[in-house]
């Protein structure tokens, strides 16, 4: 009897610790699927090149789950800045990111989880109203390997189907060029 009650218990902790491992999945794939991580990109900050600015720029962004998104758009806010931008470093739930007017850059991006551009990214392509002549770049930032140099599978990647002429992009997977790559991007986009 003893013995019996002792692989009962055992039985119900490992199917206990399935449930929870089961859990645990789902939860991290919610996140993922409903875009959970954009609801916290509500800040903003303005970065200023000494000297006057040469133009003012909008850099949107949606952190993901590891906030690796937000690095790589602070990196292009700074090369934008040393470029002698005005920046506008902001979260996609920002209220500064619902403002376009006056920009003559703008720069959206986030994680891509399984080839596809974050929601929020997606959505806010979707809507973006840039001023005639603004340039438009967007990056993505995910574990599939893509060449840059194919623009059109970057495309898709980062943006999504959206209808916008978007003038450079740029999708990171290691992060050991990330300096080089956001600085070319930065070159491409005002080029």
């Amino acid at each position: 009897m003893k013995r019996m009650n002792m692989l009962l218990i055992a039985g119900a902790a490992v199917i206990t610790a399935i449930g929870l491992v089961a859990l645990a999945g789902l939860g991290a794939m919610a996140v993922v699927m409903f875009d959970l991580m954009s609801g916290t990109a509500t800040g903003s900050e303005t970065l200023t090149p000494a000297g006057s600015p040469a133009g003012h720029a909008l850099v949107v962004y949606n952190p993901g789950l590891t906030g690796g998104a937000k690095t790589v758009a602070a990196a292009i806010a700074g090369d934008l800045k040393d470029a002698g931008y005005s920046v506008v470093l902001a979260g996609v739930k920002s209220r500064a990111a619902a403002d376009v007017a006056g920009y003559d850059v703008i720069v959206v991006g986030g994680p891509v989880y399984a080839g596809n551009a974050s929601g929020s990214i997606r959505s806010y392509l979707g809507q973006l109203d840039p001023a005639e002549g603004a340039k438009v770049g967007a990056f993505g930032c995910g574990s599939k390997e893509i060449d840059n140099a194919d623009r059109t599978a970057v495309l898709a990647d980062v943006a999504g189907d959206t209808t916008l002429d978007i003038r450079a992009a740029l999708k990171l997977t290691q992060w050991d060029d990330r300096d080089e790559e956001c600085a070319a991007f930065v070159d491409r986009l005002l080029g």
